[in-house]
């Protein structure tokens, strides 16, 4: 009876590892596989939601500024819920909270940097520091 109970037990803690799994949509990734699926895989968007004086001073290649809930909106009127998309703050508190956001919005395919813009830099992968066009 007990081997049979720890059994059910056992499978009913792998059956929910695997609901979270598909539920929960945020990877959080390192940043060489980040590198590799927005520069090199195509077709996503890619966000910076640190502070405009931030962003103005570096940033990653082809990333798109909201530092506001408002200002996200606007860019995700025009973006399909299954397209990826990928975040990145300056350490990763933010990205966590945006993606849960993004979630909740109903997007499928939503990653983050581990680490933000510092593990990034620290690491060695290319950033754009050219001066924004206003």
């Amino acid at each position: 009876m007990l081997k049979q109970k720890i059994t059910i037990l056992i499978f009913l803690f792998s059956l929910l590892q695997v609901i979270n799994g598909q539920d929960f949509v945020t990877k959080v990734l390192d940043c060489d596989v980040f590198f590799k699926e927005v520069y090199e895989n195509g077709k996503s968007k890619l966000f910076d939601l640190r502070g405009t004086e931030e962003f103005n001073k570096e940033r990653l290649v082809d990333a798109i500024l909201v530092d506001t809930k408002e200002k996200f909106l606007v860019y995700l009127n025009d973006i399909d819920k299954n397209t990826k998309i990928f975040l990145y703050c300056e350490k990763g508190k933010r990205s966590i909270e945006c993606s849960q956001w993004l979630r909740d919005l109903g997007y499928t395919n939503v990653f983050q940097l581990k680490g933000g813009f510092i593990n990034w830099k620290k690491s060695g992968f290319p950033i754009d520091s050219e001066k924004v066009k206003q």
